[in-house]
């Protein structure tokens, strides 16, 4: 089993627990902060997983409560204290 904590911005904005390891942790955590039939932050549509903690607020505005954008290139995945960075094609250690 393995954690990745994810950062957009800088910002610790979700962790997953997956039972995969390696490269397929990161894959796992990637597809769990997908927006594709509404939002992975929310609960109560089909993006949500019991897997993911949201650990950043959502963002509200004139009532409405916003999710979290879909993970994307360039957002910083931490595993195993492992910094990664999202590629145009998989992930690449961080610096």
């Amino acid at each position: 089993m393995s954690t990745v904590e994810i950062f957009y911005d800088g910002v610790h904005t979700a962790t997953v627990t997956t039972p995969l390891t390696g490269p397929d942790a990161l894959e796992f955590a990637f597809m769990a902060t997908q927006n594709l039939e509404g939002s992975w932050s929310k609960p109560g549509n089909p993006d949500w997983r019991d897997s993911t903690t949201v650990v950043a607020p959502l963002r509200v505005h004139n009532g409405h409560i916003y999710g979290h954008r879909s993970s994307m290139m360039g957002d910083r995945f931490v595993l195993d204290g492992t910094p990664y960075e999202v590629a145009s094609f998989g992930f690449k250690v961080a610096a």
